[in-house]
C-alpha cells in the first residue's frame, strides 16, 4: 500500500491509478514507491523542496550537487548531504518500512512503467500553498548550480553552440506543443500498460484511467482507415511519448 503523502506527489487521480497497480503485481509494485519519489525529485526546482505531510522528510533541498536533507527514521534525524535521487528515495523507503524486491522484473517493463510515473505526476495538479508546493525557494537567492570550467586555452579550443534538446524521433523542442499522432485503427484497440484500458470509443479519444485527465485536450479526426490526434499545450513531450509507448512500442 502506497503511504498517503503520495496523493500529492500523483494527484488524487494518480494515486488512485497505482495504488490498484500496486495490488495487482507484487513484483513491479515494489518498483513504484522509489520510481514515484525519484519522479518527484527530477521535477523538482532547484531550490527548497516542502514536503507532503507526512512525508518522513523534514527538510529537502536540491542543487546541482544533489539532495541534502534530514528524514525521521524511526525517532531519529537522519541528515544527508549531496545525495542521489536514489539515495533519497532508499531513506524515504526505509522510514517508509517500505519493503523493495525487484527479483525477476524485466527491464523493458520498469522502463514503461517509469514514464508513466513521470507522466502521471507531471499531470499531477498542484496542492493548495499550506499543503504542498512541488518547487519553492526560501528566498530570491539563487540555488547552486554546477559550475562550468573555465577554459585555459580559449584561442586553441573551440566549442559547438548549443542546440535545443530534442528527443529522438521527435523534431519539436520540449517548449511546443506535441505534434499530431496518427494511428490505424488496429492500433487504436491497444490497452494502455499500466491500468489495461482501451482508449478509444467510437473511433474518439476518450482515454484509459491514467490519460482521462487529458482525453479533453486531445482532438481526433478520422482519416479512411486511420486516426489522427490532435493534442493543445496541455500536454508535455513526456506524456505525449508515454502515448507513443502504448500505440506504437516508442517509434
Amino acid at each position: 500500500m502506497l503511504p498517503k503523502f503520495f496523493a500529492n506527489i500523483l494527484g488524487v487521480h494518480g494515486y488512485s491509478v497505482m495504488e490498484t497497480f500496486v495490488k495487482s503485481s507484487e513484483s513491479l509494485g515494489s518498483y513504484v514507491f522509489p520510481r514515484v519519489v525519484v519522479s518527484w525529485l527530477r521535477q523538482s526546482n532547484y531550490g527548497e523542496i516542502k514536503t507532503p505531510s507526512p512525508c518522513p522528510l523534514s527538510k529537502l533541498t536540491k542543487s546541482g550537487y544533489g539532495y541534502s536533507g534530514v528524514a525521521d527514521i524511526d525517532g531519529f534525524n537522519y541528515s544527508f548531504d549531496n545525495s542521489t535521487e536514489e539515495h533519497v528515495a532508499a531513506i524515504v523507503a526505509v522510514a517508509s518500512n517500505q519493503k523493495i524486491d525487484l527479483a525477476g522484473t524485466k527491464d523493458i517493463d520498469l522502463a514503461k512503467l517509469a514514464k508513466s510515473i513521470d507522466a502521471l505526476v507531471k499531470m499531477a495538479p498542484k496542492a493548495p500553498a499550506n499543503q504542498y508546493e512541488r518547487t519553492s525557494t526560501a528566498s530570491n537567492i539563487q540555488p547552486d548550480e554546477p559550475i562550468a570550467p573555465t577554459a585555459t586555452e580559449p584561442n586553441r579550443v573551440q566549442t559547438k553552440s548549443k542546440k535545443p534538446l530534442k528527443i529522438p524521433k521527435v523534431k519539436k523542442p520540449f517548449d511546443q506543443v506535441p505534434k499530431p499522432l496518427k494511428i490505424t485503427k488496429s492500433e487504436s484497440q491497444k490497452k494502455c500498460g499500466v491500468c489495461g484500458q482501451e482508449m478509444f470509443f467510437s473511433n474518439t479519444f476518450i482515454g484509459c484511467i491514467c490519460f482521462k485527465p487529458l482525453a479533453k485536450n486531445v482532438k481526433t479526426n478520422v482519416l479512411n482507415d486511420s486516426l489522427q490526434l490532435t493534442f493543445d499545450d496541455t500536454w508535455d513531450q513526456e506524456a505525449y511519448l508515454t502515448l507513443v509507448e502504448v500505440f506504437k512500442n516508442g517509434r
